[in-house]
């Protein structure tokens, strides 16, 4: 029972969000499996590493794959979304751990970016 109603808030939560919030989680949400990564890594924990970056990299090859191209900002986004996913498949494959650590700044960088422009819009809509 308990479960069932945190799980429907958490679903209620989602669904009220608006785009530029859930461009924020889904960043934030790669920035804890990009950290998470790197501890898993260092325990020798190879499953849990490997889906760590695979969700990361998930999150960043569609985050490019929904632009909308039309947008000259939209091809910048792309080769930073591409390019960061291209790294993470980079430190899977490599099993290297200072990979991770130099796209995490480009990584937080990004979400304090979108944050701001997330500001920036709502205070526009207001």
């Amino acid at each position: 029972m308990a479960y069932s109603s945190i799980q429907n808030y958490k679903e209620q939560a989602i669904k009220t969000m608006t785009s530029g919030e859930l461009l924020i989680l889904l960043i934030e949400e790669a920035q804890k499996n990009l950290r998470a990564a790197g501890l898993m890594l260092d325990n020798g924990d190879m499953d849990n590493f490997s889906n760590c970056l695979h969700k990361s990299k998930d999150i960043f090859f569609y985050l490019g794959n929904i632009l909308d191209m039309n947008y000259e900002v939209s091809q910048d986004l792309y080769s930073i979304y591409e390019f960061i996913g291209n790294e993470i498949m980079k430190a899977e494959y490599k099993k290297d751990k200072k990979t991770i650590e130099e796209v995490l700044p480009i990584v937080d960088d990004l979400r304090v970016t979108w944050i701001e422009a997330n500001k920036i819009t709502a205070k526009g809509n207001a």
